[in-house]
């Protein structure tokens, strides 16, 4: 046996553990970084989501609003009404 062979393979079982190490370090960084980039997506998402819900309910609130004065006024009439006719 080669007196350098221990050395050669002790060599290339360092290498192999640097760059396997390497890899699954640079692996975990982009998973990071790729989970950050969604985490910012799906926030976008939900404040877009918030904005429409928003304007739904300020949509639904206007239209409350009109169907309560036109009931106001309905009552209204009909209190006019009852009010003008003769009583028996």
């Amino acid at each position: 046996m080669p007196p350098f062979l221990p050395f050669a393979i002790l060599s290339l079982l360092f290498w192999i553990v640097v760059i396997g190490g390497g890899f699954a370090l640079a692996m975990r960084f982009v998973r990071a970084f790729e989970r950050r980039g969604n985490d910012q997506r799906e926030l976008s998402e939900l404040r877009d989501k918030v904005a429409r819900l928003e304007e739904s309910i300020e949509s639904v609130t206007n239209q409350v609003e009109r169907v309560a004065e036109a009931q106001q006024f309905t009552t209204r009439l009909l209190t006019e009404r009852d009010e003008g006719s003769p009583t028996e």
